[in-house]
C-alpha cells in the first residue's frame, strides 16, 4: 500500500479514537450522561452502558495505529523503538 493510503488510515483511526477517547471521559467523569461518536458515515450514541464496547474498541483502534506505525515506519519496528 502507498504511504498516502496509510496516511489516510492512520488519521482516520485518531479522529475516531480521539472521539472515542473522550466518550470514555466524559462518561466515567460524570460529564455527561450520554455522548455521540460520529465515523463520518453514522453517528451513534452512547451511555455508561457502553463503556464495555467503548474500551474494547479503543483497544482495536491502538492497535490499527500500531500497526500503521509499522508500515510508515518499518526501520523503527526494526530497531524496537517504542512510539
Amino acid at each position: 500500500m502507498s504511504s498516502t493510503l496509510w496516511s489516510n488510515r492512520q488519521a482516520k483511526f485518531e479522529a475516531l479514537l480521539t472521539q472515542v477517547d473522550k466518550a470514555i471521559e466524559d462518561l466515567t467523569s460524570g460529564t455527561v450522561d450520554s455522548y455521540t461518536i460520529d465515523d463520518g458515515q453514522s453517528r451513534q450514541v452512547v451511555t455508561k452502558i457502553n463503556l464495555p464496547t467503548l474500551i474494547q474498541a479503543q483497544k482495536y483502534y491502538l492497535s490499527q495505529l500500531k500497526a500503521i506505525d509499522k508500515n510508515l515506519n518499518p526501520d523503527l519496528a526494526k530497531i524496537g523503538v517504542a512510539l
